[in-house]
């Protein structure tokens, strides 16, 4: 039996994204829109503005991990589907644990997270500038332990997007 992490990236994108809405109408908390992603073109503006301001710091950039933003995906999907802006779901399972759930090891992990209502364009820019104006959230995206990232933007039924970045050394 193959693992999560030795399956193509679309499956376990599909795979998690499943799970995250099983849970969620097993819940009976259901909206009437599943949340989506949005497109790899804005995945790779978020990527862009980090490695930019890595690069300013003299660190070196991030890449993009297929099994950690699969897990990525899940966190977006799950807090936009349940309404929840939290480094734990509501059941108090957290950011290491999706990760061992998804079969992605790790040594040292870290996660930023965001909601914006604005339009996707202005969103990555009103988040990214919000991450680098938070001490803790700046450390995070120019530590230079961190090489690879996993990033998604869920669009919730609402219209808010949910932005999870995860980086991993």
């Amino acid at each position: 039996m193959r693992t999560l992490a030795a399956m193509p990236l679309h499956f376990r994108l599909t795979l998690l994204s499943l799970l995250a809405l099983t849970v969620i109408f097993a819940a009976g908390r259901a909206h009437a829109a599943a949340p989506e992603l949005q497109p790899e073109s804005d995945i790779e503006q978020v990527l862009q503005r980090m490695n930019l301001a890595r690069q300013a710091a003299g660190v070196g950039p991030l890449s993009l991990a297929d099994d950690v933003r699969a897990v990525a995906a899940a966190r977006a999907l799950d807090m936009a589907a349940r309404g929840y802006l939290s480094h734990s779901s509501p059941e108090g399972v957290g950011v290491g644990d999706f990760l061992d759930q998804a079969g992605v090891s790790h040594r040292n992990f870290a996660e930023n997270i965001g909601l914006s209502p604005s339009p996707v364009a202005g969103a990555i820019a009103e988040i990214h500038g919000a991450w680098m104006l938070s001490d803790i959230h700046r450390s995070i995206i120019l530590n230079p332990s961190f090489s690879r990232a996993g990033i998604a933007i869920a669009r919730a039924d609402s219209g808010d997007l949910y932005f999870a970045v995860i980086f991993l050394d």
